[in-house]
């Protein structure tokens, strides 16, 4: 990661949330504090970003990529 975290075992992304608007979301996170474990990644099959929730779980963010 960005922060220089490397995986641990047993460490996973705790769960998966699909949004459709993953740019607009995240600048809504961003001003709440929530913290990020990277920035916006994106690919062929579209965007995602990791979130920490208070205890420190990982949950992915994901917008599929347009199939238009």
């Amino acid at each position: 990661m960005p922060d220089g975290t490397v995986p641990a075992q047993g460490v996973g992304i705790g769960s998966s949330s699909r949004v459709n608007n993953l740019d607009e979301f995240v600048e809504n996170l961003k001003k709440s504090n929530v913290k990020f474990r990277n920035e916006i990644v994106t690919g062929q099959g579209g965007k995602q970003v990791l979130i920490e929730d208070p205890s420190r779980n990982l949950i992915e963010l994901f917008q599929p990529a347009d199939k238009s």
